[in-house]
């Protein structure tokens, strides 16, 4: 199974390996998810003897960049990404994984509140993750930020209730 994974990947990059071209991917700006996963496809890449430049942009910015084909693809997404956007192809090779959590005051009684009674809360999203979109669909009062940073600020002003953001950010 390892052996097909890998033979597909060399199969998907091998137009990049006869041409000698650079390979440019989007990556979302600010995240350390996406830190991460750029110095791990830079090593991945290295190693495969391929040029890579990783281009941190606002993560709408990214999808609009890799889906006009502005740029390679992207560094990491979620996988209904890929069902969203089928002009893009997802290679299912999984290099790193991320648990997302939920941050909040410790004096907030509603810290304990199930994912089912989420949508009664004040929450907050980064702008372009579509795991923390769907995962707050339907709710009424959710706001969106360009980065973490400014989403604790937030929070620590008591103008949300929770933040959505991976464990990375906390």
């Amino acid at each position: 199974m390892i052996f097909k994974k890998f033979l597909f990947m060399i199969l998907l990059l091998f137009p990049y390996i006869i041409s000698g071209e650079q390979i440019t991917l989007s990556t979302i700006e600010g995240s350390p998810v996406s830190d991460i996963a750029s110095l791990v496809l830079i090593e991945i890449y290295k190693k495969a003897g391929l040029e890579l430049e990783i281009i941190p942009m606002p993560a709408v910015r990214a999808t609009k960049e890799s889906t006009s084909g502005n740029v390679d693809g992207e560094t990491h997404r979620i996988s209904t990404y890929g069902t969203i956007h089928q002009e893009l192809i997802m290679v299912p090779q999984s290099y790193y994984s991320i648990e997302t959590v939920l941050f909040t005051q410790q004096d907030n009684p509603a810290r304990y509140s199930k994912k089912e009674n989420l949508s009664a809360y004040r929450v907050a999203i980064l702008i372009g993750v579509r795991f923390s979109e769907e995962l707050t669909k339907g709710f009424q009062r959710v706001n969106r930020f360009k980065n973490a940073d400014q989403m604790i600020e937030f929070l620590k002003m008591r103008r949300t209730d929770f933040v959505i953001l991976s464990r990375l950010n906390g």
